[in-house]
């Protein structure tokens, strides 16, 4: 039972109790006498009400008013509740809004910033953003790529991925990064051996997959890091047939993107392959965290930057880009 109806039965029990008592001390009692007609008798104008009657109709009137203020007090607590229960979902409404709100001004600020950014920069033809995942699933790792927002100069023809998925071997991807860090510390011990098993496996598949795109791209990241480092031009050793099938899938999938969120890195450059107006165009991707979340950004160069002293002209728009994140982050947390 609830302790309302516990106090009402002590409240009864007390009750009989006491008008057992105090009708023995009436009956028995000369001060039980004296105390009716000195205190009782005056206010009840000579009505004789016996003392147990009196007592109990005095506590019939507290047990009333009990009743009635516990009632009441039950009704504001449930009300106080509801008012609780309604201001909490009220909340969530308006969390929930103003998360959408920021949503749209931080894409609003992505524009404005790019179109900034563009302007001032005359290589600069076009930046994009994406929201950035890599997730494991099984023996898998995914990436995938969410278009966010976007700004182009007038007149270049820029394509924009709006949703990209990638797939790689999750073992192949823990292998490269773990052989890269230890090139990065100057040990070739886990490198180049994983350039040659790469290269092994991949010359003996008949049709490629995303796993083995995947792992090309892996292998060709290692290359990479290994031209740069030792100065030197390598080509891995495939047929015709392998290569161009191998090409053919890293163009349409576009995987500079990936590479960069791969690497993990601030910067990641490479070049359009092809013979349109998009031939030796320039990008520039870059892996950066806004608002806790990890972006990337697509830069889109313009292929006279190769006419110009290209080392210089590229850490220009580095580090003017690397200034336009630090005023992403402190727009998105405003």
């Amino acid at each position: 039972m609830s302790n309302s109806v516990w106090k009402k039965i002590f409240m009864v029990i007390i009750l009989i109790g006491f008008t057992f008592f105090s009708t023995l001390w009436y009956g028995f009692s000369d001060l039980a006498e004296d105390f009716f007609k000195v205190y009782i008798e005056p206010v009840v104008d000579s009505t004789e009400f016996p003392l147990s009657f009196t007592i109990i109709i005095v506590v019939l009137v507290i047990l009333v008013g009990t009743t009635i203020h516990n009632h009441k007090k039950t009704q504001l607590e449930e009300n106080i509740l509801d008012l609780e229960e309604k201001l909490g979902s009220e909340m969530q409404i308006l969390v929930s809004a103003n998360r959408q709100l920021n949503n749209y001004r931080f894409q609003d600020n992505l524009e404005l910033i790019f179109r900034k950014f563009i302007t001032r920069n005359q290589y600069v033809h076009a930046v994009q953003s994406y929201r950035f995942e890599e997730k494991n699933r099984r023996q898998k790792t995914i990436f995938t790529l969410k278009f966010l927002a976007g700004s182009v100069f007038d007149g270049v023809n820029i394509n924009a991925i709006h949703q990209m998925v990638f797939l790689v071997n999750r073992k192949d991807l823990r292998n490269f990064r773990n052989a890269l860090k230890k090139f990065e510390e100057e040990s070739f011990t886990e490198l180049v051996p994983f350039i040659i098993r790469s290269n092994d496996r991949l010359q003996e598949k008949t049709t490629l997959t995303d796993e083995e795109t995947g792992l090309y791209m892996l292998m060709d990241l290692a290359l990479e890091a290994f031209e740069d480092e030792m100065e030197i031009d390598l080509t891995a050793p495939f047929n015709e047939g392998q290569k161009a099938r191998l090409e053919n899938l890293r163009n349409s999938r576009r995987t500079g993107l990936i590479r960069a969120g791969i690497l993990r890195e601030v910067f990641y450059s490479f070049t359009h392959e092809g013979s349109n107006d998009k031939a030796n165009r320039q990008y520039l991707a870059s892996l950066a965290i806004i608002g806790g979340e990890p972006h990337l950004f697509s830069i889109a160069l313009d292929s006279s930057i190769l006419e110009e002293n290209y080392d210089d002209a590229l850490q220009t728009v580095k580090e003017e880009f690397t200034l336009l994140l630090s005023e992403l982050e402190n727009g998105y947390n405003t």
